[in-house]
């Protein structure tokens, strides 16, 4: 009977299996079950009753050789234990699994005590019971450690010496030598690794060593072609690990050039800057890139070009056919592309990817800066240049000519005609070759006051952009000559449809108090706040009165601007002392972790402008949306402003800011001028990413020395990130920026994340997602297992925020489905 009652209950158990259990498992790393089991594990089946140490002698003939760690416990459950032991600021672990009956046992867990010193330590201890966690305490057992009566380390490093071999018929060096002398205690064989390295370029060749009591002399290998591949000009062996023991060093290899290594596969060997023939009309700057071909065929080259401002410009890109040997190609920068985006140097080459076969094969990160350059010193590109002029024909009619005086055609070239600030009429000119002109005729009662703005939303690059505008009688453009006649009063300014560029003087900044660019003028339009007339090397000081620059976007919505009275801002050497109102764009400057919703670009579009007291910013609309900022091609988030930020912004550190929500929309109060982002940030991620080691002795990935590259469609996806900030309000923060060249981009980093994921991170081997057991002659790293889905189901919700009801809704519909189940098979029982 009892077989036929388990037959029944399988498809019970079946259905159970995929209805509740499978649904309900979600995978959650070992370092956030641990970490959040730090809080809500019970430990009331295991007691640690005490923890004592002692020593015991196993091979040594007359010294101490083991470190022995005594636990008593006390368990209620049969089941199957686990122990994680490890002496905190060391690399010793132990572990132990056994099978325990309720009752008081006593269980020693061994360490090798050859790298401890005089000196307290603080044992770690965690146990598992059925693989979940029931046990974790970072300091179960203090205790103060004596290096007497121990034995010393078994092994040490006498000596060291190194030279390069040519073992080949290349002429190149193509094998480091490493001679070794090991004095040693014992006879074993075990494997020696060498570890080398430069920066966060790491080598590792290794060999198994037999030893011999005394000076056992020993030679590794390492092939030049590492070397190579990983453009390392020095090497420090900074570390010998035989088996367990880990002998630290600092040899330093450096008596070598990279160029007379050999490698056995391609490479980018170096890279020279040719100079231009003349200071003026500069057509390209060239870069010539030597290579290393180890084979004759195709090599291609890219690289992404960037201004002195850290400002990505475009990707340069060469291919040619290469005979083996030290060819070259030469990577062409062009002049006219920088003087189209005003582009100031020295200009920075980064990413430069040597490319064989569609694969990328060697790469350098920022292999060169050019030599200092301004844009206005390369040759101009073949541009339009549109300008109109008004012909009266009488008191009613007027001719509006349209010309195209550049080297370029222009197309889909806008007309706007406005009668004293009202719209009259407009029109489209399909194409307009150079030296061609189009007439327009308009009609109106009175045209008195007429004005002609051609190509409004500037959606046309022209070689002179100040010449579009065509008017009877030519409007005022300039403050100075606006407030002549009330010198003395609070000026408020509303911008016509006509005006673009304002100066203030000396003798008026004291005066103006607003200024209103209405909806009728284009939200992407461009006002120019010029300052250059009272501007004292690279500061401005304002007038006596708060600035209130509004920019409407629909009848009863605007965005602010508020600048402080008396407020002195601040450029870099190259600021010409012109301020760009705020002004939306479409992209923003960088990449962020979210979905922009509102753009503003506002101060200086060359660099960032710094304010001695905090500006306040309004983008109606947005509230409840994060806000951040862009400065040099990289994006920041704006933190929310404690209370004593809101109430006083001047309180603001220099250059610093902060934001809050109104229902008049996102505030932000700032320090600095830049471009603005409010935006809707992407969820937090569960768990952090896992990381990997190039362990370049034994064939290295060479794919794992190119940074965050995906390559997609034949373009590059790459983002640099910053690194975490501190904990401020559970929270950090980084800026990342997009460093690819693609024209879909890849997924943008996360730049935000509660403190938890961090800690769980650096728990580093107590709760990283691996467990280390301490072997027979060294140790061994293993995927840690996962514990119990369901519970991590459970802990992801609350650390999610959700409602920790969920988890206890979902356990008890498992024991519910199980109860009933048992009870059925029961009763077919009978």
């Amino acid at each position: 009977m009892a077989q036929q009652a388990s037959g029944r209950m399988k498809p019970l158990l079946i259905l159970l299996l995929i209805t509740v259990i499978i649904p309900a498992a979600q995978a959650i790393t070992l370092a956030q079950l641990l970490s959040f089991y730090h809080f809500f594990y019970d430990s009331g089946n295991i007691t640690i009753g005490g923890i004592t140490h002692y020593a015991t002698n196993a091979s040594h003939p007359f010294l101490n050789d083991t470190l022995n760690l005594n636990l008593t416990l006390a368990v209620t459950e049969d089941a199957n234990y686990t122990f994680l032991a490890a002496i905190k600021g060391t690399p010793l672990y132990a572990t132990a699994r056994v099978s325990l009956p309720p009752g008081t046992h006593t269980l020693s867990l061994a360490f090798g005590p050859e790298t401890l010193a005089n000196a307290s330590y603080n044992l770690s201890l965690q146990i598992e019971k059925n693989n979940g966690l029931v046990y974790d305490n970072a300091t179960a057992y203090a205790f103060n450690f004596s290096t007497q009566g121990y034995a010393g380390p078994k092994v040490a490093l006498a000596n060291v010496t190194h030279h390069f071999a040519d073992t080949d018929a290349n002429p190149k060096d193509d094998t480091l030598i490493l001679a070794l002398t090991l004095d040693s205690s014992l006879a074993a064989t075990q494997e020696l690794a060498a570890f080398f390295a430069e920066d966060s370029s790491v080598i590792i060749t290794r060999i198994n060593a037999s030893l011999t009591p005394g000076l056992n002399n020993l030679t590794l290998s390492l092939s030049t072609d590492a070397i190579r591949t990983k453009h390392m000009e020095s090497l420090t062996l900074y570390q010998l690990q035989l088996g367990s023991l880990t002998l630290p060093q600092n040899y330093t290899i450096a008596d070598y050039s990279l160029s007379a290594l050999q490698s056995n596969v391609s490479l980018i060997s170096k890279l020279a800057q040719q100079s231009p023939l003349s200071d003026t009309g500069i057509p390209s700057l060239d870069v010539d890139v030597t290579i290393e071909s180890a084979e004759p065929d195709t090599y291609a080259l890219t690289a992404d070009l960037y201004d002195a401002y850290g400002a990505y410009i475009y990707t340069l890109a060469a291919e040619d056919i290469l005979e083996a040997g030290a060819p070259s190609l030469t990577l062409e920068i062009d002049g006219r592309a920088l003087y189209q985006e005003k582009a100031n140097g020295p200009y920075q080459l980064r990413n430069l990817r040597l490319i064989q076969g569609g694969e990328v094969i060697d790469f350098l990160a920022n292999p060169l800066n050019t030599s200092p350059y301004t844009w206005n010193q390369f040759l101009a590109p073949p541009l339009p240049d549109l300008a109109a002029v008004i012909i009266p024909q009488n008191s009613t009619t007027a001719i509006i000519t349209t010309s195209n005086t550049g080297t370029a055609p222009a197309f889909l070239t806008t007309i706007n005609v406005y009668l004293n600030d009202t719209s009259l009429q407009s029109s489209t000119i399909t194409l307009l070759l150079p030296n061609q002109s189009h007439n327009l005729s308009v009609q109106a009662d009175n045209l008195t006051t007429l004005y002609a703005l051609i190509d409004l939303s500037n959606s046309i690059d022209e070689s002179d952009e100040e010449n579009n505008l065509a008017a009877l009688p030519l409007p005022e453009h300039d403050i100075t000559a606006a407030i002549n006649t009330t010198i003395n009063a609070t000026i408020n300014i509303t911008i016509n449809a006509m005006q673009r560029h304002f100066h203030i003087n000396s003798s008026n900044r004291d005066t103006i108090q607003s200024i209103d660019i209405p909806g009728t003028i284009p939200a992407n339009e461009s006002i120019i706040l010029n300052l250059s007339m009272v501007k004292d090397g690279t500061s401005v000081t304002l007038g006596i009165n708060n600035l209130t620059i509004r920019r409407q976007i629909n009848d009863t919505t605007s965005h602010t601007l508020i600048i402080p009275a008396n407020a002195i801002i601040t450029g870099t050497s190259g600021w010409d002392g012109t301020i760009l109102f705020p002004a939306v764009r479409a992209l923003p400057g960088a990449g962020i972790n979210g979905t922009a919703e509102l753009i503003i670009e506002l101060g200086d579009t060359q660099g960032m402008l710094n304010l001695s007291g905090a500006a306040i910013i309004t983008l109606a609309g947005m509230a409840g949306k994060a806000a951040g900022y862009v400065a040099k091609g990289q994006f920041h988030p704006i933190p929310p402003c404690n209370a004593t930020q809101a109430a006083e912004p001047g309180t603001l550190p220099p250059a610093g800011d902060c934001s809050y929500n109104q229902t008049s929309g996102l505030i932000i109060a700032t320090k600095h001028f830049t471009e603005f982002i409010a935006y809707t940030a992407s969820p937090a991620p569960k768990y952090p990413a896992g990381s990997s080691q190039d362990d370049g002795g034994g064939g290295s990935d060479r794919n794992l020395t190119i940074p965050d590259l995906a390559k997609q469609a034949g373009c590059f996806n790459r983002w640099e990130c910053q690194p975490w900030s501190a904990c401020e309000a559970g929270m950090q923060y980084r800026s990342c920026a997009y460093k690819g060249d693609c024209e879909e981009r890849s997924p943008a980093p996360i730049v935000e994340q509660p403190c938890l994921i961090q800690q769980a991170q650096e728990k580093g081997g107590e709760a990283a997602g691996f467990l280390t057991q301490q072997g027979g002659d060294g140790f061994s790293t293993q995927p840690a297992g996962k514990g119990n889905a369901i519970t991590g189901m459970f802990i992801n919700a609350l650390s999610e925020g959700k409602n920790p009801l969920i988890g206890v809704l979902i356990i008890a519909i498992i024991m519910a489905v199980g109860i009933l189940g048992y009870r059925y098979a029961s009763k077919r029982n009978h």
